[in-house]
């Protein structure tokens, strides 16, 4: 009894651990190599030789390729799984991808087939929380994910739904608020900017300063986090960026309670957390910090991107490299 325990203990261990290492071994980024584009995985190996005239990284198991002036997919073994066929293409998210072909928008599924015609809006932007928002002439709206116009609100400015709530802005107004996945609207428009729901708080804007107001706010009327800050992000990975006169530091969500700031503002510029790393800006130069505030890799680099999958992309004097969580390059800059 106690044998057969031990085997499928062993047995279940396997299983979980699996995907974590296929995971592992199937990140893969793009560089730029004598003028063109492939793809190298963590350790810095080439995986997908540098054929494409542009790449852009994977989502969903889909990589954006340019090949000819055309864009199409690629997944993660180099094959075009997508021809090249399209004017403009966005990343997929949710299982949707934006794209222009012929002068027409719409929304292709991971197979290529187009699934949403959008052909009567000016411009598409991805889904996010089920929804995507959608404008024609300078009026906005939503899409379901069968294309699906969900309401009609007579809006000059749509956000990105998240939490199932979105930012909107009606014609003739200055203020903004947040409608529901209804369409309803949650907190009335009396903000002069307002941003995104992460963590349960959305950064918003009256006169100068900035505070958050969680989902609640319709209701109470108190805002979580006084308008304090001159300038004010979305949370991300348990932080938002914020700004106090010039220098930028992060807060968590308990601020509102404790007062106390998770990094005092002392840099010249921030990023949102992704991947554990936050890029920073001090001069002239870029780096990136820890959630405790600490220099993880000293401000050298001319642009920085987000760490994604333990590594990140930088650029020196226009080249293009990959180091990792210690500042290691595992592809040295190349162009």
């Amino acid at each position: 009894m106690e044998q057969r325990f031990i085997s499928l203990s062993i047995i279940l261990l396997v299983i979980f651990t699996l995907p974590a290492k296929g995971k592992e071994a199937t990140a893969l980024f793009p560089v730029k190599q004598s003028g063109k584009w492939g793809f190298i995985d963590r350790k810095g190996k080439m995986a997908i030789e540098p054929i494409f005239d542009e790449a852009d990284d994977f989502s969903e198991g889909l990589a954006k390729v340019k090949i000819r002036g055309k864009y199409g997919y690629v997944d993660q073994k180099g094959k075009i799984v997508i021809y090249a066929q399209f004017d403009s293409a966005g990343s997929f998210s949710e299982g949707r991808a934006e794209i222009k072909k012929a002068g027409e928008l719409g929304y292709i599924d991971p197979t290529g087939r187009m699934v949403i015609s959008a052909m009567q809006w000016d411009k598409i932007f991805p889904f996010s929380d089920g929804m995507a928002a959608v404008e024609f002439k300078g009026l906005c709206a939503f899409l379901d994910q069968n294309g699906v116009l969900k309401f009609k609100g007579n809006f000059e400015e749509c956000g990105r739904f998240s939490e199932g709530l979105a930012k909107v802005r009606k014609i003739g107004e200055k203020k903004c608020g947040y409608i529901d996945k209804n369409g309803q609207p949650l907190i009335s428009p009396m903000f002069d900017d307002c941003g995104a729901f992460g963590q349960g708080l959305a950064p918003v804007r009256m006169r100068e300063k900035w505070g958050y107001l969680d989902s609640g706010y319709g209701k109470t009327g108190k805002m979580a986090i006084m308008l304090e800050f001159d300038q004010a992000g979305e949370f991300s990975e348990g932080l938002a960026r914020v700004r106090i006169g010039q220098k930028w530091g992060f807060i968590d969500p308990d601020y509102g309670k404790t007062g106390r700031k998770a990094i005092e503002p002392r840099f010249d510029f921030v990023f949102p957390f992704s991947d554990g790393l936050a890029r920073i800006k001090s001069g002239e130069k870029f780096g990136f910090i820890t959630r405790s505030g600490n220099m993880a890799i000293q401000p050298q680099f001319d642009q920085v991107l987000d760490f994604k999958d333990g590594l990140a992309r930088i650029e020196v004097e226009g080249k293009i490299g990959y180091l990792d969580r210690n500042g290691k390059y595992v592809w040295e800059p190349t162009e």
